[in-house]
């Protein structure tokens, strides 16, 4: 324990914000997709009809 005393506080702060950075990063892609794939019941995205590109 000792040994991890040895660092800056400025290299624990940088590494918990690329760590918030990372799981905000990911976070996102992951509600992004049950966005994209989600029913539209559930608030997804609705998929057009293939109707509605030939008008």
């Amino acid at each position: 324990m000792g040994r991890l005393n040895t660092f800056p506080r400025t290299f624990w702060v940088a590494n918990a914000l690329k760590l918030f950075e990372r799981w905000a990063w990911y976070g996102f892609f992951m509600l992004f997709a049950n966005y994209l794939t989600g029913s539209s019941d559930l608030g997804g995205l609705e998929e057009l009809e293939r109707s509605h590109y030939d008008k």
